[in-house]
């Protein structure tokens, strides 16, 4: 694969991506990253803004979805799963800085 055949397949995914993380792509593309920037503000360790990221990016793709978009990539029960999984992860790593002091 070429570097333009690289960069060309980027575009078609990040439009197809921006289908499932934002209300309108055409009108603001980067509706998903300021949601997520405005909620990591509130933290003020390192390690829970990674985890907050995380977890506001999924919610905030849950936002889109659940107003009866058709998602393109991973299904809403998988976002689900992944907000899950990154409570728990971000949990035991609480608890374990915690175990450590």
């Amino acid at each position: 694969m070429t570097a333009k055949q690289i960069l060309q397949e980027a575009i078609v995914i990040q439009e197809s991506k921006g289908h499932d993380y934002t209300t309108n792509p055409d009108e603001n593309q980067f509706e998903n990253f300021e949601r997520v920037a405005s909620v990591v503000s509130w933290f003020k360790n390192p390690q829970d803004q990674v985890f907050v990221s995380l977890l506001i990016t999924k919610i905030a793709r849950l936002a889109v979805l659940l107003d009866a978009k058709k998602p393109k990539h991973e299904s809403i029960e998988d976002t689900f799963i992944d907000l899950t999984n990154y409570s728990a992860l971000w949990g035991g790593k609480r608890l374990q800085n915690e175990r450590h002091k």
